[in-house]
């Protein structure tokens, strides 16, 4: 039941709702694939993921699904699509969110630095 709902996209999840202590060694791979992904090929690119970047679309080359399946391994005994939605997007959100942050504080510290109080 869970499972429909999940891959239907009737339930939400939070860049915090990875578990490192659930990951098998597939996930602990793949986590640092997709971070070096999002890092040097994704994000130079693209600041803001569109609002349907975390659709699965396995026929559409032009698709974020597409282009992170030649990169990372799947696990021979998971669903290619309940893989991406449970395991993927998060891993991209929780990316996507950290370089962000990092930005964020750079630009901060750049400006404090420029500005101080005295």
């Amino acid at each position: 039941m869970l499972r429909k709902q999940v891959i239907d996209g009737d339930v939400h999840r939070g860049r915090n709702s990875l578990r490192a202590s659930e990951f098998d060694s597939f996930d602990h791979a793949n986590l640092e694939i997709i971070g070096k992904f999002c890092k040097t090929k994704l994000f130079p690119h693209h600041k803001f993921l569109h609002s349907s970047w975390s659709k699965y679309s396995p026929s559409d080359e032009s698709s974020l699904y597409y282009k992170c399946r030649e990169e990372i391994d799947l696990p021979s005994t998971e669903d290619e699509q309940f893989y991406w939605l449970n395991k993927t997007v998060p891993f991209i959100n929780k990316k996507y969110s950290e370089i962000r942050a990092n930005v964020n504080s750079t630009i901060k510290a750049e400006y404090l630095g420029e500005y101080g109080r005295y």
